[in-house]
């Protein structure tokens, strides 16, 4: 058995969380224009023209990760990128509240998705559109607002990639038993993804950390599943630690 979640609930909790703090301040969609080390702390200047200065940095940028370290000059991780798409569809009522995973040879997987009422359709074969190392550059970019060194919203983008949909409607038809077939397609989610190299063959996407001890402090994050990212508790406790020395 195998536990799903929903992530507006996780983000719902952590906004709540944040709010409730009275130093914290949030900027979404925002642009890092430039970053300047001095007097042992970054100065980092935002697109509105607004400066933040900052003791140490938590880079937790998911496919931006080795983009947002290279602007302040630390040393990326070793990664693949692929350009996935999610089919959100609507099942049958027999298969309401359950998931399946085939694990052997034309590997998919179709799950409730969080407390939606649409289930995730993903194949190993299908959601993969296109690989690109050692940067995120893909065909779609050329004309896109996106780049190698600016990541954009995928799926708010004209030029993303057309949907897999039937090629994966048509592989899980192949394996599931007919009175599950019939499944709708409402929509499709596109992202890029960060695939650590050493992890191509076994799947075990640990998280990754890097962090820079000497202020100002730097630590860069990468998590493949949620179910790792506790590995980054003791760094950040170790953070506080430095942050509070300082």
């Amino acid at each position: 058995k195998e536990y799903s979640y929903s992530y507006k609930i996780v983000l719902n909790k952590l906004l709540n969380h944040i709010s409730d703090v009275k130093n914290v301040d949030t900027f979404s969609g925002t642009k890092v224009i430039s970053i300047t080390d001095k007097n042992e702390r970054y100065q980092i200047e935002i697109e509105n023209g607004e400066y933040i200065e900052c003791k140490g940095v938590v880079n937790a940028t998911y496919a931006s990760t080795n983009i947002v370290s290279q602007l302040f000059n630390k040393p990326g991780f070793n990664l693949k990128y692929e350009l996935c798409e999610v089919i959100l569809c609507k099942v049958p009522d027999t298969l309401k509240d359950i998931g399946i995973t085939v694990m052997d040879g034309e590997f998919f997987s179709i799950m409730p998705f969080g407390f939606s009422k649409y289930h995730t359709l993903t194949s190993v074969h299908y959601t993969p559109h296109t690989v690109s190392s050692p940067e995120p550059s893909f065909p779609c970019m050329k004309n896109g607002s996106c780049s190698p060194h600016n990541i954009g919203n995928c799926n708010l983008c004209l030029h993303k990639p057309l949907t897999a949909y039937e090629a994966m409607k048509t592989q899980y038809e192949e394996f599931i038993h007919p009175q599950l077939h019939g499944i709708e397609y409402i929509s499709s989610m596109f992202a890029i993804k960060p695939i650590q190299i050493s992890s191509e063959k076994t799947d075990e996407r640990n998280t990754l950390i890097q962090m820079a001890k000497q202020p100002p402090f730097y630590i860069s994050v990468l998590s493949g599943k949620i179910s790792t990212f506790y590995e980054l508790d003791s760094y950040l406790i170790e953070l506080i630690n430095l942050l509070k020395g300082s």
